[in-house]
């Protein structure tokens, strides 16, 4: 199970979190609703009272119980070991890629997008970004948002900018992957 956190935490940098501190690696797995930590943390107890304090080991029946909520949680958090990197999408008429860094956590998205679902201003539910140079051949370098008048969308290349906003897409990820 440490061997299993220990590599989560190469790929996600745990610390980064602000709750990690509050709640330990487990609880983080927990927010993002890929463990329960209740059990895991009983064990984990267990394992430390065992191996450093010289407690008596639990009955083999026991044991067997604990092996299970091991395969568990090995079986549950295998997909966050292989994390979508980048994907494509359709949102309306909109259309568009983006690329998700974990260590450190961000997103950067491109695309193009209906007027309406652009804002200048911050809106409840929505993930805020910051406009950056076109990735576009066409357009390379310049800055975004820029509009196509043939299609009526705005062509758009972003990087996320507040942590409220890409942990609420992370999450989202993570149901995606889950």
């Amino acid at each position: 199970m440490q061997t299993r956190l220990e590599h989560l935490d190469e790929v996600y940098g745990f610390k980064q979190y602000p709750d990690t501190k509050s709640r330990g690696w487990l609880g983080v797995l927990e927010s993002w609703g890929a463990v329960r930590q209740r059990m895991l943390k009983r064990m984990n107890r267990l394992r430390n009272a065992v191996e450093h304090d010289g407690a008596d080991p639990p009955s083999p029946d026991e044991c067997e119980d604990y092996r299970e909520v091991v395969w568990w949680f090995l079986k549950a958090t295998a997909p966050l070991l292989e994390p979508i990197e980048d994907f494509d999408f359709a949102w309306g008429k909109a259309r568009g890629s983006c690329d998700i860094s974990y260590n450190p956590l961000g997103i950067r998205l491109w695309g193009h997008f209906t007027p309406e679902q652009i804002s200048d201003s911050p809106r409840d539910g929505w993930i805020e970004v910051q406009a950056t140079p076109a990735v576009h051949l066409k357009n390379q370098g310049e800055m975004t948002p820029i509009f196509d008048a043939d299609r009526g969308l705005y062509y758009l290349c972003a990087k996320s900018t507040d942590w409220v906003s890409v942990q609420r897409f992370f999450r989202v990820a993570l149901e995606i992957i889950g």
